[in-house]
């Protein structure tokens, strides 16, 4: 089994530890990984803080909770 690889960045993000990627989005050909760098600069909400029953990769909503 290959190490998952972020589907977002440059090479560069391959090389982020396996156990650092996060999932954050599921398809028919299984989980979208992304680095933690990735998932800063476009804002995504990795999979286990989407609401129960979604798995989309979303981007996080401009200005946060207020």
């Amino acid at each position: 089994m290959s190490n998952p690889m972020c589907a977002l960045g440059s090479e560069a993000c391959g090389t982020v530890p396996e156990r650092l990627m996060v999932i954050v989005a599921i398809t028919p050909a299984g989980p979208v990984y992304a680095c933690p760098r990735c998932v800063l600069v476009y804002e995504l909400v990795p999979v286990e803080e989407q609401p129960p029953g979604m798995a989309d990769l979303i981007r996080r909503e401009a200005g946060g909770d207020s």
